[in-house]
C-alpha cells in the first residue's frame, strides 16, 4: 500500500481526523495533533494520535488525558480544554515532581516530594485512597512535652528571654471586646499586685477612642484598687492619682496650671528684681538717699553714708546685683538709726492679693543674699501708711558667699492696703536699724511700722561694710521656686524695661545718661514768627506712664538742665505746655526770636513710687 500524507483544513479546530488509510499520516493544525491510520482489524483506518507528550499551545485543543508540559512541569487534562491560556484547574501533575518553595504546590500527584524553604522541613504527597496531603518525610524524634509551653495555655518555671535581631515583640491579641489584655505581676503568695492594661475595656467608636492603657494597682488581699496612671489613646493626656504635694511626685496639668496662677504669677509682682534695668544711672555708682537703679531705693538715716548701685556678678544666669556699701562708717546706731534697701510695688500688681479682707492670700519672698558680714538680718513687708508691718528674718551663713532664702509671708487681713496705681506694699531689707524699728518678734503681723528685730546685723559699723542682693522675686501664694531655678523665672530685660517705664523714661538712648550732650534722641520742633512760646516739640511715653509725672528738660547742644536749645538764642528756660500720662509737650520762651526758630530738648519724666 502506498502512503499518502494528508492535511485537512477545517474551521472548525475540533473537527476530529477522518478515516485514514491504514499507515497514512494525517495533520491537524487546530489541535497541534497528528494521527495515523490504524492498520489492525477491526480498527482498521481509524486515527490514532502519534504524540503522548506535547508542548502546551494557546491555539491547541485538549482532551482529557492529554498531557503537555508547561513551565517546566508535566501536566495531564483533567477536563477537555483549550484553545486558551493555561489553566492549572484544568490540569494535574503528571508526575512525581521536587519543589523548593515557602509554600506547597497545588496539583501535585501522589509521590511528588516538597521541600519547605523556611523551616528546612521535606514533605512527601500522599493519597491514603480516600484524600491526599503532605506528610513529613523526615523521622520525628520522641518529644518531652513537659519541656514546651502548650500552645493553649501553660505555665513556665524558667526566665524567658526574646533576642531577636529587630524589634523583638510580644503582642497580646484581645478576641472579645471588653476584655483587657494584660499583664500582672503576683506575690509569693499568688497574689496579684500590679497590671498593666494595654487595651482597656472601653469601647472603640472611631477617632482614636477606645481601647486606653492603665497601670493598675491591687490590695493586700489581692482585690484592685485603682488605676494610679492612665493614658487616653485619642489624646495621649497622661492621667494621675496621686498627690502632686507629695515630694517628687507627678504633678496633673491641673495642679500645674493651678500653681502657674497662683505661686508663679508672670514671674513675680516685683519690678527689675534682676536688677538689669538701669535707665538713669547705668552701672554709676550713686551716693545718698534714693534711687540707684529702677525701681529700687537706699533709705537711711543717723550718721552714716551710703553708696548704692549695681554690677555685673560674673555669673550669666544673674549678671547683675545690687549692693549697698558704707562710706561713712557708724559703729555704734542710736535708736533711729537705720539703712535699709527699699522697694515698692504699686497697688494694681498688688490687688491680687486681696489684703486688707479675710480672703487675704500669703506671699513668697525669695532671693539672693550676699553680705559682707555673716549674721541675722532682717526685712520687712509694710503697707503705704505704715501701719501694718511684718518682719521676717534670714541668717547670711557665710561672709562673701551667695546664698538663696526664701520667706513666707501670711496674709495681711486688715489694715489698708491701696489697690490702684500708688504703693500697694513696700518691702525692706535692712543693712542696720536702731531699736525703735526692732518688732516684738518675727512673723507677726504688727500695726506698727516696723522692719528689724533684736539681734540684726549692724553691717555699716565699717567702711565698705557692703550688703549684696539678686534675682529678688515676690510671689503670690505658698510655692517658691528652687535655687536653680531662680534664673529661670526672672523676666527677661526687654519685658522688664518697658515695665519700668511706667515709672521713669528718657528721649536718650537706654546707655546715655540724662544731662548728655548729644542731639541723638531729642524732640524738636521749627516754628515760623517770633511767638511768645514757641513748641519745642512732644515726646509719647511708651508704654503710658503711672500717673502724670515730673519732668525735666536737658539742652541737647550743652546738656543743661531746665534748658531747651534754640538755634537763635542757645539755650532758654523750658516750660511744659501740656502734660499726661501719654505724653510731654515742651514750649520755649523765645521773643525776638528769628523767623523759623528751630527749638530742641531732651526730656526725662519721673512717676516713681
Amino acid at each position: 500500500m502506498t502512503s499518502q500524507y494528508r492535511h485537512r483544513r477545517t474551521s472548525t479546530p475540533a473537527t476530529p481526523f477522518p478515516t485514514l488509510e491504514p499507515g497514512e499520516i494525517a495533520v491537524n493544525t487546530a489541535n497541534r495533533q497528528i494521527s495515523v491510520g490504524d492498520a489492525a482489524t477491526p480498527t482498521l483506518g481509524t486515527p490514532k494520535p502519534l504524540l503522548a507528550i506535547r508542548f502546551f499551545d494557546i491555539a491547541a485543543i485538549y482532551a482529557i488525558g492529554d498531557i503537555v508540559t508547561n513551565a517546566d512541569k508535566i501536566w495531564r487534562a483533567i477536563t477537555a480544554n483549550g484553545p486558551g491560556a493555561f489553566n492549572a484547574a484544568q490540569w494535574e501533575l503528571a508526575a512525581s515532581q521536587v519543589t523548593i518553595a515557602a509554600d506547597p504546590p497545588s496539583n501535585a500527584v501522589a509521590g511528588s516530594m516538597w521541600w519547605d524553604s523556611d523551616n528546612g522541613m521535606l514533605y512527601v504527597r500522599y493519597n491514603d485512597g480516600d484524600s491526599s496531603q503532605w506528610v513529613q518525610a523526615t523521622a520525628m524524634p520522641v518529644v518531652d512535652t513537659s519541656a514546651f509551653v502548650a500552645k493553649a495555655g501553660d505555665t513556665m518555671t524558667g526566665e524567658l528571654i526574646l533576642s531577636y535581631a529587630t524589634s523583638p515583640t510580644i503582642s497580646l491579641r484581645k478576641q472579645v471586646a471588653g476584655t483587657n489584655p494584660q499583664i500582672r505581676g503576683y506575690n509569693a503568695s499568688n497574689l496579684p499586685r500590679w497590671t498593666v492594661n494595654f487595651c482597656d475595656a472601653a469601647a472603640e467608636a472611631g477617632s482614636n477612642q477606645g481601647s486606653n492603657f492603665q497601670i493598675g494597682r491591687f490590695d493586700d488581699a489581692g482585690g484592685f484598687i485603682d488605676g494610679p496612671l492612665y493614658i487616653a489613646r485619642s489624646t495621649g493626656s497622661v492621667s494621675v492619682l496621686t498627690d502632686p504635694t507629695i515630694p517628687l511626685g507627678v504633678a496633673t496639668k491641673q495642679y500645674v496650671d493651678a500653681r502657674a496662677g497662683d505661686a508663679m504669677a508672670y514671674s513675680g509682682m516685683q519690678t527689675n528684681g534682676n536688677f538689669d534695668v538701669s535707665q538713669e544711672f547705668g552701672t554709676t555708682n550713686r551716693t545718698g538717699v534714693g534711687y540707684f537703679c529702677d525701681g529700687w531705693t537706699v533709705n537711711y538715716a543717723g550718721g552714716m553714708v551710703i553708696t548704692s548701685g549695681i554690677g555685673a556678678t560674673g555669673d550669666p544666669r544673674k549678671q547683675y546685683q545690687a549692693y549697698a556699701f558704707a562710706t561713712t562708717a557708724l559703729p555704734s546706731l542710736g535708736t533711729n538709726g537705720y539703712a535699709a534697701i527699699a522697694h515698692y510695688i504699686e497697688g494694681y500688681r498688688a490687688a491680687r492679693l486681696a489684703w486688707g479682707t479675710a480672703n487675704a492670700v500669703p506671699i513668697t519672698v525669695c532671693f539672693w543674699s550676699n553680705h559682707s558680714r555673716a549674721g541675722l538680718y532682717t526685712g520687712a513687708i509694710r503697707n503705704a501708711a505704715a501701719d501694718r508691718s511684718y518682719v521676717f528674718s534670714y541668717t547670711q551663713a557665710t561672709v562673701n558667699v551667695a546664698q538663696w532664702n526664701i520667706i513666707t509671708i501670711p496674709g495681711c487681713t486688715d489694715g489698708v492696703w491701696n489697690y490702684a496705681n500708688s504703693i500697694g506694699l513696700a518691702l525692706f531689707f535692712t543693712q542696720a536699724a536702731g531699736t525703735a524699728f526692732n518688732a516684738p518678734s518675727a512673723n507677726t503681723w504688727y500695726s506698727a511700722n516696723y522692719f528689724s528685730l533684736a539681734g540684726q546685723v549692724n553691717n555699716v559699723q565699717a567702711v565698705n561694710d557692703t550688703c549684696r542682693l539678686m534675682s529678688v522675686i515676690v510671689l503670690p501664694g505658698t510655692q517658691a521656686p528652687t535655687a536653680a531655678q531662680s534664673p529661670l523665672l526672672m523676666r527677661p530685660f526687654d519685658q522688664e524695661l518697658l515695665m519700668c517705664k511706667r515709672y521713669w523714661q528718657k528721649t536718650y538712648d537706654y546707655a546715655t545718661a540724662p544731662g548728655t550732650a548729644t542731639q541723638v534722641g531729642m524732640v524738636s520742633n521749627r516754628s515760623a514768627g517770633s511767638d511768645l512760646y514757641s513748641y519745642a516739640g512732644v515726646f509719647y511715653f511708651s508704654p503710658s506712664m503711672r500717673a502724670i509725672p515730673t519732668v525735666k528738660s536737658y539742652s541737647p547742644a550743652t546738656g543743661a538742665v531746665d534748658k531747651v536749645w534754640n538755634n537763635a538764642s542757645g539755650d532758654l528756660p523750658g516750660s511744659i505746655v501740656s502734660a499726661g500720662t501719654t505724653s510731654i509737650q515742651m514750649s520755649v520762651n523765645a521773643t525776638g526770636s528769628a523767623a523759623a526758630t528751630f527749638n530742641a530738648c531732651h526730656i526725662t519724666a519721673d512717676i516713681r513710687l
